[in-house]
């Protein structure tokens, strides 16, 4: 019943490369080909019902796959600009978290941040050079031994609902230093 393999693999890259419209001119086009070639008609009517049917469902088959290649297009399309939206934003944050580190280095306040759950996330070199521990050595609670006994339990308080805001927040209390001195800052 004539090339329909060749032909629906024709619609189908047409249709995958380039959407609805091409595939579906490519359908035309090939049931066209085919009807005019390769079946048997007299005048414009197909002489066996056999190719009637089979020229019939390669041009039903042919706009399905133009349409579902469409329909794939349209997903890819609009992920790789979801990729391309988030590629740009982690850059963005990179460059704003490169901008905050810039700023808090050059200060010259000590700078530590916390997370909700009162984990250190970011100390700055005045805090190192105060404290004398770096990041590392501040994992979980290591923080709060810094803090002296009279002053702990008032600044945990005072920093908790803030924290769970993701509000800024400032407190002073007395902190030691890497010779073991309190001092308030």
């Amino acid at each position: 019943r004539g090339p329909l393999g060749p032909f629906f693999l024709a619609v189908l890259l047409s249709g995958w490369l380039g959407g609805w419209w091409p595939g579906l001119l490519a359908t035309v086009l090939c049931t066209a080909v085919t009807a005019v070639f390769f079946v048997e008609r007299t005048g414009f009517v197909i002489c066996d019902i056999g190719d009637g049917i089979a020229v019939a469902l390669f041009f039903v088959f042919g706009a399905l796959t133009s349409w579902l290649c469409e329909v794939s297009r349209r997903r890819r399309l609009r992920l790789q600009a979801q990729e391309q939206d988030l590629l740009i934003g982690r850059a963005q944050l990179q460059e704003s978290e490169e901008r905050y580190r810039l700023l808090t280095e050059a200060q010259p306040g000590m700078v530590f941040t916390l997370r909700a759950d009162h984990t250190v996330d970011y100390v700055n070199s005045a805090w190192v050079a105060f404290t004398g521990r770096t990041l590392q050595q501040l994992e979980n609670d290591g923080w709060r031994d810094l803090i002296h006994a009279d002053d702990r339990a008032a600044m945990i308080a005072t920093i908790s609902a803030p924290l769970e805001r993701g509000e800024p927040h400032e407190v002073q209390v007395r902190f030691r230093r890497y010779d073991g001195m309190y001092r308030r800052v």
